[in-house]
């Protein structure tokens, strides 16, 4: 166990990072860089230009790091709007489908739900936005509950959950109404995805939305949820050593291009997606780096 490393100058940064052969152009332009960027954030990006001595490789410059982390970061903002898509349009599945079905105050009985304790710790959690001594509750709740003398209808209420909330929501739905929401918007766009698939994708699409959303590094993660397979997949996904399966960034598309119910908006995404990919292609290879096809458009593509 050691302390850790005493805090640097950006001059000193610079000159450490040339002592393992990184090469610069404008060190003026680094230290602008580093002044907006924490170091410790830009070096996650570094491990993709190292020797097996952990030196950088001949060639590699400084800006070759800062446009690994740029692509990083746009590939992110474009995640995100495939997340919030999914997310919007769920939300209003889920609000619709139940109410009417069961009435607007649905949410609150435990017999629409399977499990009863997992029903309750949902509800348990969002109690502190609902609680009218609570000043920082959502706009929307203090309006409700100034012009209303009933609780919040679920087309209100399924405004207040997380991504991730709102996805074991779905989970701990009956499986009736789960077949019914699956057939009514997601067999009109593939006639073969079934229930069992849209819940495992949407705790995967949580987990990526929450890794875009905190900033952490994306286009080689791992991702510990691992999405039940299409059938109609192939090549989706490389074994470890110890023969565990790594899902690719490729994979994640391939959950939205099943899941996203705006086909427009998913094919501008692809168009989006493409052109990353020749922005950056100095430092990133969409077959090599991410697992994509050569053919990924055309498969991609709805």
């Amino acid at each position: 166990m050691r302390v850790s490393k005493p805090a640097l100058t950006r001059e000193e940064m610079i000159t450490l990072l040339k002592n393992r052969k990184l090469n610069f152009g404008s060190e003026s332009e680094s230290i602008e860089i580093l002044k907006r960027l924490n170091y410790q954030k830009l070096m996650a990006y570094k491990f993709k230009f190292l020797n097996s001595s952990n030196d950088f490789i001949d060639g590699t410059t400084f800006k070759n790091i800062y446009d690994l982390y740029k692509f990083d970061r746009e590939l992110k903002f474009l995640i995100l709007e495939l997340v919030e898509s999914t997310e919007l349009a769920l939300r209003t599945q889920i609000a619709y489908e139940l109410g009417h079905k069961y009435g607007i105050h649905c949410q609150f009985d435990n017999k629409y739900f399977y499990n009863n304790y997992f029903h309750e710790n949902f509800l348990k959690k969002l109690d502190y936005k609902l609680e009218p001594t609570n000043n920082e509750r959502p706009l929307m709740v203090k309006h409700h509950q100034k012009k209303y003398k009933d609780v919040l209808p679920i087309y209100k209420f399924i405004e207040l959950p997380t991504l991730g909330k709102l996805s074991k929501l779905f989970k701990n739905l009956l499986i009736e109404d789960k077949d019914l929401i699956v057939n009514n918007y997601y067999k009109s766009i593939y006639h073969k995805v079934n229930t069992k698939h849209i819940t495992s994708w949407l705790l995967t699409i949580t987990e990526i939305r929450n890794t875009c959303a905190h900033h952490e590094k994306l286009f080689d993660n791992v991702f510990e949820i691992s999405p039940i397979k299409h059938r109609a997949w192939k090549d989706i996904s490389n074994k470890t050593p110890q023969g565990k399966e790594l899902f690719s960034i490729y994979a994640v598309f391939l959950v939205f291009k099943y899941i996203t119910q705006d086909k427009e908006l998913f094919n501008e995404s692809i168009d989006k997606l493409d052109d990353l990919f020749n922005r950056y292609s100095s430092v990133i290879n969409p077959s090599k780096d991410l697992k994509f096809p050569t053919n990924w458009i055309t498969i991609l593509k709805i």
